[in-house]
């Protein structure tokens, strides 16, 4: 038996258990598409959007059961987040692109805003975070055996693999989602929730799988983000190690990462640097700037491979750089709204660290790393990886604005709750 101390607000337990049912609505909204479309031949598209109208209908179910709120703190913050969120919308408005679906998701990401609000997530909560990650690893791993035809990913990229790891090479594991870059974003953003978990053994239970799975997904930018997550982990929870060698440290990789992944694609000439992505930036960032305030639209990205194989000899969907994708989307507009969400998020998770909170920092510095070369200009819509990254980017955001921060890692050393 549980028992709430008091100052927390009445309903503890009964919004934690709605956060974890909108998470697992979520992660469904992530995981099911892509394995009903390779396993059944399923459509993606419709299965999302069933899932995304059950996602929009729970919320407004929560919502209505929030309303209205004795003291709606940070209602701010949420206000923000949707008119920021909703600049994607503009960009379209501009370039005559706006369509029923993209209403249709500025709808769901605003329910989605306004329910996280109305819940006040606890740190805590997010254990769940990194359970799925170890629950896909798992699960990726166990298709490598079972359905290798499905696993892996065979294209004139995964077949790398071989050439790196010097083996027979089987392609890169990608699980479900038909690409090893997806999985790796997924898992090297969920490691960091790892930390929040009581004990070592835990934490290497669920950190396990999660580390051989990215090992067959060969991201390597997502295993870099993964071992500098991990490191910087254990030095952020080592009490032997003073608080303000942590801070620096932490502020040390969100400015580097953060730096790297402005600046890098601007600085690359060779065509070939990492993986081809060389040629992407270059075609992106000649894109951005023939239109440099609003952008280039969706057509850059989904219509026009005729003129990006021109420069990369192929078409590509992803500028695979999270700010290079803002800035060729919807051009210095849309890339400031974004960069003020990041900033929010950063932002809260100093707060957390200066109460001795660190996982929200170690999710920022993965997030910031992932996007290097990665990452992807969707996670601020209802796209496949929006119900996970963005999920828990604006939970985070919004999470500080419940009854308190939690300032302790070892959440089982909390005085509030006894058992």
């Amino acid at each position: 038996m549980v028992r709430v101390a008091s100052g927390v607000e009445p309903g503890l337990g009964v919004r934690k258990d709605r956060f974890y049912r909108l998470f697992a609505l979520g992660a469904i909204a992530v995981v099911l598409p892509p394995t009903g479309e390779s396993f059944f031949g399923a459509s993606s598209v419709l299965l999302r959007a069933v899932i995304l109208f059950l996602i929009g209908v729970y919320s407004v179910h929560i919502l209505l059961g929030s309303l209205p709120q004795k003291n709606p703190s940070g209602c701010n913050y949420a206000v923000v987040l949707t008119l920021l969120l909703s600049s994607r919308q503009l960009v379209e408005v501009i370039h005559e692109e706006l369509q029923l679906t993209s209403a249709f998701g500025l709808a769901v990401t605003t329910l989605f805003i306004w329910t996280i609000w109305s819940l006040k997530p606890m740190i805590e909560w997010f254990r769940v975070v990194a359970l799925f990650g170890a629950i896909v690893a798992t699960a990726c791993i166990i298709m490598s055996y079972l359905t290798p035809h499905v696993a892996f990913m065979f294209t004139e990229l995964g077949n790398l693999q071989g050439e790196y790891k010097r083996s027979s090479g089987r392609g890169l594991l990608a699980g479900p989602f038909g690409n090893s870059n997806t999985l790796g974003i997924i898992l090297a953003t969920t490691i960091p929730f790892v930390f929040l978990w009581k004990t070592y053994s835990q934490r290497l239970i669920i950190v396990l799988p999660m580390l051989i799975a990215l090992w067959m997904a060969f991201s390597r930018t997502a295993l870099i983000a993964a071992l500098v997550v991990l490191i910087l982990g254990l030095i952020l929870h080592d009490r032997r190690v003073s608080q303000r060698f942590k801070r620096g440290v932490a502020l040390a990789g969100i400015v580097v990462a953060g730096t790297l992944q402005v600046i890098l694609p601007f600085m690359i000439s060779d065509l070939t640097f990492w993986t081809g992505r060389g040629g992407i930036w270059i075609a992106d960032t000649a894109a951005w700037r023939r239109h440099p305030w609003f952008g280039n639209g969706e057509e850059w990205h989904v219509g026009q491979d005729g003129v990006q194989a021109g420069i990369t000899y192929f078409g590509h969907t992803s500028s695979h750089n999270t700010a290079l994708g803002w800035l060729t989307f919807g051009g210095i507009l849309y890339f400031l709204c974004c960069v003020i969400v990041t900033l929010l998020l950063i932002r809260i998770s100093w707060k957390y660290m200066l109460a001795s909170q660190w996982v929200p920092v170690l999710f920022v510095v993965a997030t910031l790393i992932v996007g290097i070369s990665d990452g992807h200009w969707h996670v601020f819509s209802t796209s496949p990886l929006f119900f996970i990254h963005g999920f828990i980017l604006l939970a985070l955001v919004l999470s500080a604005h419940g009854p308190r921060l939690v300032p302790n890692s070892d959440i089982s050393n909390r005085a509030s709750v006894q058992s």
